[in-house]
């Protein structure tokens, strides 16, 4: 008799780390259904737009500029969703526009499709930068989820420390 896991929630937002991310989760781990899960935020353009005066509409270019980012923010998705199924996986995708930190849409995203596992990449950030920058959505990831979560490391990061939070992330097995 077979057993049926649990969905895995993938994070990509079209980088090389979360391309790498994808085939780790391919190459590592069984599972009967992936759901790919792109987040992205309302572009700064339209925020611009939120100075004007009181009561003033909405420009159609910002509008626009919207409608585009909608489009560019679907279209990594599929990208994601093609590059699952090529490495075997069943795969669906997953759009969410971010109104805040996009860990939150991450787990509550988990969280409704009742995920076993969480797969996030990182963008090889030191601590430094972390502690420049704030933490990374794959540290909030994994401080804040009740859910197991993998955090695959960039490639040009698998010999990076632990990040500042003192986690380390696991290497994909070497061939």
């Amino acid at each position: 008799m077979q057993h049926a896991f649990p969905p895995t929630l993938i994070c990509y937002d079209g980088s090389s780390s979360s391309r790498h991310a994808i085939t780790v989760l391919s190459e590592t781990l069984a599972t009967d259904k992936v759901v790919v899960l792109h987040c992205w935020e309302r572009p700064l353009v339209a925020l611009a737009d939120s100075y004007s005066e009181p009561g003033t509409p909405v420009s159609h270019s910002v509008n626009g500029v919207e409608a585009r980012e909608t489009a560019r923010a679907t279209a990594v998705a599929a990208e994601g969703v093609e590059l699952a199924r090529s490495h075997g996986l069943n795969a669906t995708m997953s759009v969410q526009r971010a109104e805040g930190e996009e860990w939150r849409v991450i787990l509550t995203t988990a969280d409704a499709m009742d995920a076993g596992l969480i797969v996030v990449g990182t963008r090889g950030r030191t601590a430094l930068q972390d502690g420049l920058l704030g933490t990374s959505v794959s540290s909030d990831v994994l401080r804040h989820s009740l859910r197991p979560v993998l955090v695959v490391p960039a490639l040009a990061g698998l010999d990076s420390p632990p990040s500042a939070d003192g986690t380390v992330a696991l290497a994909p097995a070497t061939h």
